[in-house]
């Protein structure tokens, strides 16, 4: 089994906190910020452990 490893996530998510926050507000950036790492972890999870790989 592969390990999670959140490296991609760490990269690209202040990113996205900072087009967000700078559009929608400080609260709402927290509030995606926190949720979406979880979220990520099940997406990729899904992806890499598919039979639709090819």
């Amino acid at each position: 089994m592969l390990a999670y490893v959140s490296r991609y996530f760490n990269v690209i998510a202040p990113l996205l906190r900072r087009s967000i926050r700078k559009r929608y507000g400080f609260e709402l950036a927290a509030k995606a910020y926190n949720g979406a790492r979880p979220i990520y972890r099940q997406m990729l999870a899904d992806f890499l452990f598919s039979d639709n790989l090819s």
